[in-house]
């Protein structure tokens, strides 16, 4: 309680029974207020306030509806001496297959896939991709390591993974400022 997470918000409490964070971030007159599970908000606190140590986190012990399950209402609060009004709303990061395939353009961040194209789960992601090039999609895939050119990028892709990557296609690098 009392900590700032990366977005801003400060946790306000911790629920017990249910296990879950709840955070605020004010916005002039409107109150943003999130619940999300304290795995979620350990991974998001601020450096300064305790990132790691007692709330370090195993991230073998994290699974992805941990990091994107989360409700959030907003409460507008227009007069400090009026009760405030409440509209919550929540999200919901399930997998919907047919929204998925709505997509045009995907993207891979080529480091995080965490794939080995000689085990049975890097050949199932190397084929599901492969799949969606062959439905005419555009796939980028994005790489932070500035060793390889894109051709030898490209190479790799190919080459290594077995990913059908038209050659006739080139990339450019992009530097990316201010993030």
């Amino acid at each position: 309680v009392g900590r700032q997470l990366t977005d801003d918000s400060w946790v306000k409490t911790v629920n017990q029974e249910n296990g879950r964070v709840i955070t605020a971030l004010g916005k002039g007159f409107n109150v943003m207020v999130q619940e999300m599970p304290i795995e979620k908000a350990c991974l998001r606190l601020k450096s300064e306030y305790g990132w790691g140590g007692a709330f370090a986190i195993k991230l073998q012990n994290v699974f992805g509806d941990k990091l994107t399950e989360s409700t959030f209402s907003i409460e507008a609060c227009p007069n400090p001496d009026d009760v405030c009004t409440s509209s919550g709303q929540s999200r919901s990061f399930t997998f919907d297959r047919m929204e998925f395939d709505t997509a045009e353009t995907y993207i891979f961040a080529f480091h995080s896939m965490g794939m080995d194209p000689t085990t049975p789960r890097g050949k199932h992601i190397i084929r599901n991709i492969n799949r969606i090039i062959e439905a005419g999609k555009r796939v980028m895939f994005i790489t932070n390591d500035s060793t390889m050119s894109c051709a030898s990028f490209r190479r790799k892709l190919t080459g290594d993974y077995g990913l059908q990557v038209s050659a006739g296609l080139a990339s450019a690098p992009v530097e990316l400022k201010g993030l």
